[in-house]
């Protein structure tokens, strides 16, 4: 159309408007155009359209809405870079627009789209679908697990806790019948057989306690001075 020497270019683009039509049934521009004057222009200005952006209207496959989803994406680019206006915006070879469209088909990503991180993985996920749907369980389940020992040594941590602080609870009260009760009774009438029963129930407590706290200085000390009074 521009009277310029025939290339590799040309057969690009040649095989851009095949593929266009083989896959939609349209030229990708220029359908209105009624005269060879009309049609060169609408080569020259006009942009083609997105295959997938075809509206239902236009073509005349009866499944058209499920054709125009396969198209939406990869192929789209495919056609649109065999179709680009300037020679430097197509494939550089045949071999290469046959090296996308082989890649479209065996699920792998194509030139002709920006490689972004998401759209190699959904193609990876897509070729290797068991194996992917393995690694999303597998991960699941690591992330549960862990989960669950998170929460299980949180709830060991507060029972710890709790324990402790019942612990000191005991061993305060053991302290207060010695050492606070035991001697307000020392002095009244009669309290000689109460005073041996604090006695007796405080050393039981701490008994009690002696094997869970061997090594706690306090109540060792509270038992050694119970027997002393015992």
């Amino acid at each position: 159309v521009r009277g310029e020497p025939v290339s590799t270019a040309t057969d690009i683009y040649s095989l851009g408007v095949l593929l266009y039509v083989m896959l939609t049934g349209l030229r990708p521009y220029g359908r209105s155009a009624t005269t060879p004057h009309e049609a060169a222009r609408s080569v020259l200005e006009e942009e083609p359209t997105r295959p997938s952006a075809l509206s239902p209207g236009l073509v005349a496959d009866p499944q058209w809405m499920a054709t125009r989803k396969r198209l939406r994406g990869d192929l789209d680019n495919i056609l649109l870079k065999a179709l680009d206006k300037s020679v430097s915006g197509r494939y550089p070879s045949v071999d290469a627009l046959a090296a996308d469209v082989r890649a479209y088909l065996d699920g792998y990503p194509v030139s002709a789209r920006n490689p972004g991180w998401g759209y190699r993985v959904g193609k990876f996920v897509r070729r290797n679908r068991v194996a992917s749907a393995a690694a999303v369980v597998a991960v699941l389940a690591l992330v549960g697990g862990t989960t669950v020992a998170l929460w299980q040594a949180r709830e060991a941590e507060r029972e710890r806790a709790l324990a402790q602080r019942r612990f000191t609870e005991v061993r305060q009260l053991a302290g207060q019948l010695v050492f606070k009760y035991h001697d307000q009774l020392e002095y009244l009438q009669g309290a000689t057989a109460v005073r041996e029963a604090i006695l007796s129930d405080a050393a039981a407590f701490l008994d009690s306690l002696r094997d869970a706290a061997k090594d706690d200085a306090g109540l060792a000390a509270y038992r050694d001075f119970m027997k002393k009074q015992m």
